[in-house]
C-alpha cells in the first residue's frame, strides 16, 4: 500500500466527488486507479419535473376538494339560521302566554285584549311589543268530532286560535277562558 492512499470502507466517502477504487486485473502492474462518476451534481432539492408533476396533482385535489366541499361550506349556515328562526319565534309565543297568563288575572275580557295585542304585538310603537312576526288570529269553536268548525264562531266565543310566523317558521297556540 502506498503511504498517501487510504483504503475505503465499505460505504462510499461523499466528497465533490464519489471515489471509487478498483483494481483491473488486466493491468499486470496491480495499480489502482481513480474512477469519477458522471454526475457531478449535488443531489439535493427536487428538479423542475417533480416540482411540476407536485403543482399537477395539487391542484387536482384542490379542484375535487372545491367539488366536495363546495356546497357544503356555502350551505352550512343554513341549520344554524333555522334554528335561530325557530328559538325567536318560540320565544316570542312564550312572551305572547305570560302576558295572557296575566290578563287572565287582571283584565275582564281577556281573549278581547290579547287579540289586539297579538294583531299589534309586531308594530315596535306598541306596548306589548313582541317581536317582527306575521300572524293569523281567529276565535274558532269544535265540532262533535272534536275537530275544528270550519264556520266562524260568533257570539260568545271562548277559544282563540293565534298563529305566528317568521321565516318559513309557524307556530299555533290556543288561547282559552
Amino acid at each position: 500500500m502506498h503511504g498517501s492512499i487510504r483504503k475505503q470502507s465499505s460505504k462510499y466517502r461523499q466528497d465533490d466527488y464519489h471515489i471509487f477504487w478498483r483494481r483491473f486485473s488486466k493491468h499486470s502492474d496491480n495499480k489502482k486507479y481513480r474512477v469519477y462518476s458522471m454526475n457531478e451534481m449535488k443531489e439535493s432539492g427536487f428538479t423542475l419535473i417533480e416540482l411540476i408533476v407536485t403543482i399537477i396533482v395539487a391542484a387536482i385535489m384542490a379542484a375535487m376538494m372545491v367539488q366536495v366541499m363546495g356546497s357544503n361550506l356555502i350551505k352550512s349556515s343554513i341549520p344554524v339560521t333555522d334554528t335561530r328562526s325557530s328559538l325567536y319565534i318560540n320565544d316570542i309565543m312564550e312572551r305572547m302566554t305570560a302576558d295572557y297568563k296575566r290578563l287572565l288575572a287582571t283584565d275582564n275580557t281577556p281573549l278581547k285584549t290579547f287579540k289586539s295585542y297579538v294583531e299589534n304585538g309586531n308594530n315596535p310603537k306598541s306596548n306589548p311589543y313582541y317581536g317582527d312576526y306575521k300572524y293569523k288570529t281567529k276565535y274558532i269553536r269544535f265540532d262533535s268530532d272534536n275537530m275544528e268548525d270550519i264556520n266562524p264562531c260568533t257570539g260568545d266565543c271562548k277559544i282563540l286560535k293565534v298563529t305566528i310566523s317568521y321565516k318559513g317558521h309557524s307556530l299555533t297556540a290556543l288561547f282559552t277562558k
